[in-house]
């Protein structure tokens, strides 16, 4: 029922609006709330491993070995690696700029009561643009790059689910810990206009010093010269 009133009350207050009520500001603090749950990640696995590790290797777990029952002693871990997220904060302060211009024309558009059918256009078509083409590592059908049921977790939702997933399964030679899926011809985009407008991430290797990257892209648009 209280699912029933939301939509009901979302589409009405769409359908009767001159200029569509979106606010990507939320999206970007919920971005940037992901990020940072990445960093925490990748650091609390890099802590455990070493623990686990030096466990095995103090001879720790053959303390209270039962040998009729053939206990198995875990395998020492790979060291967790170190990825570089700041070029993915980076372009995340670059989408900051691009919506804080994008709701300077917003308000423009609300204050002189203008009706911009292009305008609302961009604003719903937005967030079509977070789809991968190619789809997530082992289930392509999945095309969301923020959100994703967990490939182990059925329908419980995975954030940034590329690089979340690659971590939790230690995966690190995967193509996705990037903190997005990237492939050839792929990109997480934000268009708020009809000019470029583009945010873009991808993986490169550092060879110099031995880091995965993120890198992200924007190129801004002037939204000051839409008004």
């Amino acid at each position: 029922m209280t699912l029933a009133e939301t939509a009901g009350h979302s589409v009405l207050r769409m359908a009767n609006a001159d200029i569509l009520p979106f606010d990507y500001s939320h999206l970007l603090k919920t971005i940037d709330e992901y990020i940072k749950d990445l960093i925490t990640l990748l650091e609390t696995s890099r802590e455990t491993t070493e623990i686990e590790n030096l466990l095995i290797n103090s001879g720790s777990y053959t303390v209270g070995e039962d040998p009729t029952k053939g206990y198995v002693l875990p395998a020492i871990k790979s060291a967790v690696p170190f990825l570089d997220f700041s070029p993915l904060q980076n372009a995340s302060r670059q989408l900051k700029y691009s919506i804080d211009s994008l709701n300077t024309v917003y308000q423009k558009n609300l204050k002189s009561n203008r009706k911009d059918d292009a305008f609302n256009r961009s604003l719903f078509l937005a967030e079509r643009q977070l789809l991968n083409e190619t789809g997530l590592p082992r289930r392509s059908w999945y095309k969301h790059t923020l959100y994703a049921p967990g490939y182990y977790t059925g329908y419980g939702v995975k954030t940034m689910p590329g690089i979340r997933e690659a971590i939790e399964q230690r995966n690190w030679d995967e193509e996705s810990v990037t903190a997005q899926v990237r492939r050839p011809g792929c990109e997480l985009a934000i268009d708020f206009s009809r000019r470029p407008n583009r945010f873009s991430i991808q993986e490169s290797n550092d060879s110099r010093s031995g880091k995965r990257a993120v890198q992200g892209r924007t190129d801004r648009a002037d939204w000051g010269a839409e008004g």
